[in-house]
């Protein structure tokens, strides 16, 4: 296959990967609306979904790294930063698509790093709401009547 065909692929590969992180990017925004612990199962349903899409990603993350690899040895090159100088166009078409990557993979962090500290602030006081349950549990027993003992033995000791 030619040089120019490889990054054609590349370039295919990669616009595939950046529609792919804004859907995980858009999934992480969905998620935001469904962390009250009520909605459990709805934001599972999101997290497998986004996972997913995580997994696709890998796929042609790896796809891309054997392309990048057989361009190379192609070319005879050591380096993919050389490819400047050699491929131009599609090679700044590459760069600018992962520039791409790398601004939707900080929203989606930053994104996720919020839904992460609410889920948290959510779990704390279900937590704390359980330890008051547990803490009034055993002060109503104490008020209850405690029950008449089933069977047993009397010893008269008075003989």
């Amino acid at each position: 296959m030619s040089v120019n065909k490889l990054l054609d692929r590349i370039v295919e590969l990669a616009a595939r990967k950046k529609q792919l992180m804004e859907e995980v990017r858009l999934l992480s925004c969905s998620q935001s609306g469904l962390l009250a612990p009520e909605k459990v199962d709805e934001h599972l349903r999101l997290i497998q979904t986004k996972q997913g899409y995580i997994d696709r990603i890998n796929r042609i993350n790896d796809e891309m790294l054997l392309l990048k690899e057989e361009i190379l040895s192609i070319a005879g090159l050591s380096s993919w930063a050389e490819g400047e100088k050699v491929f131009g166009e599609k090679w700044e078409a590459i760069e600018e698509l992962q520039r791409g990557f790398i601004l939707v993979l900080q929203e989606t962090r930053n994104m996720d790093e919020q839904n992460r500290r609410i889920i948290s602030r959510e779990y704390q006081k279900l937590r704390g709401n359980i330890e008051s349950l547990r803490a009034k549990r055993g002060s109503v027993q104490a008020y209850r009547r405690t029950a008449v003992q089933s069977g047993g033995y009397f010893v008269d000791k008075k003989k």
